[in-house]
């Protein structure tokens, strides 16, 4: 019998989100302590600490640097401390069949075979485990508090637009920027006074809506879009609890940052491009 769980986020901020929401769902049902171990490397820059408040329903909180010339010793390290480990592949395989994680709690065995009481690590991008109140143990961290405070009045009002680039091709091949403007042009003529909080990652697409509807389209400054900066992290927090205090948004596909933010208060979403999307977008 799993005796604590332990839960390493990997991926981007929608990604390890769902997945630690996912982690306090499973601790909360099986009634096991869940630690928490948020590594800091390229493509998340920054400390949990610093985009949330730490949940009192984590035991605890490890916030290693990750750099990848050490990265197999310090799996080899955590591996060593949990008597199973579900790494990244085999989690995803597990979620592909629909299993249910906490089966996966009541026997795990050492690599020799002999059971016995212990952790269990779970390393995973994924939802693995449904949660009643998605994202409710998320309070962005007091200076995120404070950039969001001045959007706070005018997002009910708006339609969230969430338009991902860089290095998300199926995002970038399935939703184009003249869906994303058909759209918009679309939310326009049913209310002609509809405007627009815009994310994204690409400058160029910044520019293009702005050119299009004008000051309909408001966004956040951002001094940059390396998502290996840290500031660059921050700023993603701010864009995601933007859009999740819109109307609705419309969203990109294969993307957890658009799925993220509407699930964070269930608001309603629109995916450009979403027609035979999978089920489980990354």
């Amino acid at each position: 019998m799993a005796t604590a769980i332990t839960i390493e986020p990997l991926g981007g901020l929608g990604n390890r989100m769902r997945a630690i929401d996912s982690a306090l769902a499973l601790a909360r049902r099986v009634r096991l302590p869940l630690a928490v171990v948020w590594t800091v490397r390229s493509h998340m820059p920054a400390r949990f600490d610093e985009l949330f408040e730490v949940p009192a329903a984590f035991a605890s909180l490890a916030q290693p640097r990750d750099p990848r010339i050490l990265r197999a010793f310090r799996l080899w390290r955590l591996r060593r401390r949990h008597m199973r480990s579900i790494d990244e592949s085999e989690a995803s395989a597990l979620v592909r069949a629909g299993t249910d994680f906490a089966t996966l709690l009541d026997v795990t065995a050492t690599k020799a075979g002999a059971h016995r009481d212990g952790p269990v690590l779970v390393r995973s991008y994924e939802r693995f485990h449904p949660s009643s109140a998605p994202f409710a143990d998320f309070v962005p961290a007091p200076a995120i508090g404070a950039m969001l405070a001045r959007h706070a009045d005018e997002l009910p009002s708006l339609v969230g637009v969430h338009i991902r680039r860089q290095d998300n091709r199926q995002s970038i091949a399935r939703s184009g920027t003249a869906a994303f403007i058909a759209a918009m042009r679309a939310e326009l003529e049913r209310d002609g006074a509809a405007g627009f909080f815009l994310a994204t990652d690409d400058r160029d697409e910044e520019r293009a809506l702005k050119a299009e509807f004008g000051a309909r389209v408001r966004t956040h400054a951002k001094a940059t879009l390396q998502r290996s900066d840290h500031a660059a992290a921050l700023d993603a927090v701010v864009d995601l609890y933007c859009l999740a205090g819109c109307r609705r948004i419309i969203g990109s596909y294969y993307s957890s940052f658009t799925d993220t933010a509407a699930a964070i208060r269930g608001i309603p979403l629109s995916v450009v491009g979403a027609e035979d999307a999978p089920a489980v977008p990354q």
